[in-house]
């Protein structure tokens, strides 16, 4: 019953993120209702065709127990094929370090970033933690066991 409370509060209350030296302070959203608060670069790098390099981030923080964070790409960058390796990225609560974007640029030209430039974007996330146990079969269902494409065009 108390983890149930803790949940629910844990919901209704976020908890405040301490954002380190060096680290912009507050949120940092293009809009209002966007989901994610973005993430700048606080360099210059050139990404050259093909290659991957790691980009710092004007974030550090120490993450609340419980949360962690979750970076996403930047769909207008990805489209422009600079990508974030590895998205979805996890930060987890017991990282205390800046954190460090690796970017892959999968076009033919050379792309820069600049200091300023929103190269990603994250959330707070609280860890969903759960009970399992070993089962002896799977439950009856329409789908069964059929795979890919099963469910229709």
């Amino acid at each position: 019953m108390l983890e149930r409370l803790k949940t629910l509060l844990g919901v209704l209350f976020p908890p405040d993120i301490e954002f380190l030296n060096g680290s912009t302070s507050g949120p940092c959203k293009s809009h209002d209702d966007d989901a994610c608060d973005d993430l700048k670069a606080i360099g210059t790098y050139t990404l050259l065709p093909g290659k991957q390099m790691d980009v710092m981030t004007d974030r550090q923080a120490n993450i609340p127990s419980g949360y962690f964070v979750d970076v996403r790409e930047r769909s207008g960058l990805s489209k422009q094929g600079i990508r974030v390796v590895g998205a979805p990225k996890t930060i987890d609560a017991g990282y205390t370090g800046n954190w460090i974007m690796p970017m892959k640029n999968e076009t033919s030209q050379v792309y820069t970033i600049h200091i300023g430039d929103r190269i990603a974007q994250w959330r707070l996330v609280r860890v969903q933690r759960w009970n399992g146990k070993v089962g002896t079969k799977p439950k009856e269902s329409t789908r069964g066991t059929n795979r890919f494409g099963s469910s229709g065009k």
